[in-house]
């Protein structure tokens, strides 16, 4: 049960910045694009304010809207079935504050040190009183990751912690390589 409202909470706290990377609304608001050119009258959600995911209101063209390009899809933040979950989730995951332990599974020579913030250092081979001093708990919501997507690590770490019953873990497949491309910030470990 824990495991499912632990899952509702990270897909609700994605599900805002995954409708503004569509530049999308819920249906009640209705936000389409206008074009200025035409007389348009702003429109309130259904909630009586501006649209609650863009902070935008909606305008209804005069004439008949010109057909919206169709963008490329967004990628889902966080596929929960495959237990993954990529850069802009992880990103919005660690902005909303929400109780996430991040692991880095990469040990020895791959280690450089660098961290995503926040990140603690712990390998697959980890035993559970060493897991333990990080997460507390079971239903811990937790994030495994790597090197890259080449890096077995982050893999092996997260199916670990799923044979020692931990619930709710997710893994980061991008690496650290993909969270510095990005453009995010890493930290140096404490030693």
């Amino acid at each position: 049960m824990r495991h499912a409202i632990m899952l509702a909470i990270i897909v609700s706290l994605l599900a805002a910045p995954a409708a503004i990377l569509a530049g999308s609304c819920d249906s009640s608001c209705r936000t389409t694009s206008c074009d200025t050119r035409e007389t348009v009258k702003p429109m309130k959600s259904a909630q009586g304010g501006p649209c609650p995911v863009t902070g935008a209101c909606s305008c209804t063209p005069s004439a008949k809207p010109a057909p919206v390009k169709s963008e490329a899809p967004v990628p889902s933040l966080i596929q929960p079935h495959k237990g993954l979950i990529n850069t802009p989730g992880l990103l919005a995951l660690i902005q909303s504050r929400a109780p996430v332990v991040i692991l880095d599974a990469r040990s020895a020579k791959w280690d450089d040190g660098k961290r995503i913030p926040g990140a603690k250092s712990l390998t697959s081979e980890a035993g559970l009183a060493d897991i333990r001093k990080y997460v507390k708990s079971q239903d811990q919501l937790i994030v495994t990751y790597c090197g890259g997507l080449t890096c077995p690590a982050s893999k092996n770490l997260s199916e670990h912690l799923k044979k020692l019953g931990f619930k709710n873990v997710l893994e980061y497949p991008e690496g650290i390589k993909g969270w510095v491309e990005a453009g995010h910030p890493v930290e140096n470990a404490k030693k």
